[in-house]
């Protein structure tokens, strides 16, 4: 699980949770997933060998300190200007032939199932490195005492081109009023592993 990006506990837009409920940090840490959130990624592993193991109390306790951490407002990150329609047009394609399906034709996902990636603040983050491998590895939340049975996305890597990944990727980061910048084909190959050093 290389080249993930680690959001900031300290910024509202990247992992800070000043504004969550206590009830739903705990369930985030001990299920892998909260209402709005779930983990992946390096962060699955976690949850799924510790954090989902504490007892009610270290739950708690974690949540309060996670919660009370000063939060600093990172200015909006501007969408950069769209290199073409037909860049748009493909993501646009991408997502609808391979995604709408569960995420919903306006990026609102199902609640407690798949995750809605309209102002979903993990599908704008910079660095793009979270989303990116998202899309080309799958996305599983740790299968927990609480959570047993999650629903999972699947690894669109060998499906899909880098040029592809790389027009969704902006698409959805573009998208529903969500203000990432563009994903270039170069990131995704980078991230994929064929990036020429």
């Amino acid at each position: 699980m290389q080249n993930w990006y680690a959001p900031s506990l300290l910024s509202m837009s990247q992992a800070g949770v000043s504004r969550w409920k206590i009830e739903d940090i705990a369930s985030l840490l001990s299920s892998g997933v909260a209402p709005g959130a779930s983990v992946s990624g390096p962060m699955a592993d976690v949850v799924h060998g510790a954090t989902q193991y504490l007892t009610e109390a270290d739950l708690q306790a974690m949540a309060t300190y996670l919660r009370s951490l000063a939060q600093v407002e990172d200015p909006p990150q501007g969408a950069t200007a769209r290199s073409a329609t037909a860049w748009i047009e493909l993501g646009a394609t991408v997502y609808e032939r391979h995604c709408a399906n569960c995420h919903g034709s306006n990026g609102e996902g199902v609640v407690g199932i798949y995750p809605a990636l309209a102002g979903n603040r993990a599908v704008v983050l910079d660095p793009p490195a979270n989303v990116i491998h998202m899309l080309l590895d799958g996305g599983f939340a740790p299968g927990t005492q609480r959570n047993p049975r999650p629903f999972g996305m699947p690894p669109y890597g060998p499906l899909l081109s880098d040029e592809e990944i790389a027009a969704v990727a902006s698409y959805i980061r573009g998208a529903w009023g969500n203000r990432g910048r563009e994903v270039t084909t170069f990131e995704v190959r980078r991230y994929r592993g064929n990036a020429v050093p």
